[in-house]
């Protein structure tokens, strides 16, 4: 596989990040024209050349991209399956017509490392997603009145942690009995 990685590496070096230039519903991208403009007289200079195939296995459509070094006849290949959704205003066959074009442009831009726009990943332009709370822990008959105890004591844990009832209800998935229990702690 010498020769593939070689001239693998040679493609990367040469192509250009790709401008996505083409509409889409409130997104932009790079369509496949625009991609193969690109990357087939590079890959032609690195003796590289690619093909996608579908293929079916158990009613699931796949799509198959190989990378083959064309001297030595070395490849390599990645499988995708291409889901079957429905898009507003399209039927079926345009549905899935876009579905292959997607999955072409996509597992292509995998498999070659093209970079399809600038790299953004690092600016801050990222959705921030909120932090979800740990889940709480339930407790065992037995870790309950322990913790009870504690509350009631004031003592300390064996990681030195003084416990109350509003701490232990924010930590802790207790069953109604418990909550009943602890809120009735003076």
């Amino acid at each position: 596989m010498t020769n593939y990685y070689q001239a693998l590496a040679k493609f990367k070096q040469s192509v250009p990040v790709i401008y996505k230039g083409t509409q889409g519903y409130g997104y932009k991208y790079a369509d496949l024209p625009a991609i193969f403009k690109v990357i087939l007289p590079i890959l032609s200079e690195c003796g590289l050349d690619f093909n996608q195939d579908l293929k079916t296995i158990d009613d699931k459509t796949y799509i198959e991209t190989t990378v083959v070094h064309l001297e030595s006849g070395e490849n390599k290949s990645s499988i995708c399956e291409i889901p079957r959704i429905g898009i507003a205003k399209m039927n079926d066959y345009q549905s899935f017509g876009s579905g292959i074009t997607y999955y072409r442009r996509y597992c292509l831009s995998v498999k070659l490392g093209l970079i399809t726009d600038v790299d953004n990943d690092a600016s801050g332009q990222q959705i921030k997603r909120e932090k979800t709370a740990p889940a709480k822990t339930k407790l065992s008959v037995n870790n309950f009145n322990a913790l009870f105890g504690l509350i009631t004591t004031q003592e300390a844990d064996k990681n030195g942690e003084v416990w109350n009832k509003e701490k232990a209800l924010a930590k802790f998935n207790l069953t109604p009995e418990q909550k009943k229990t602890l809120l009735n702690i003076d």
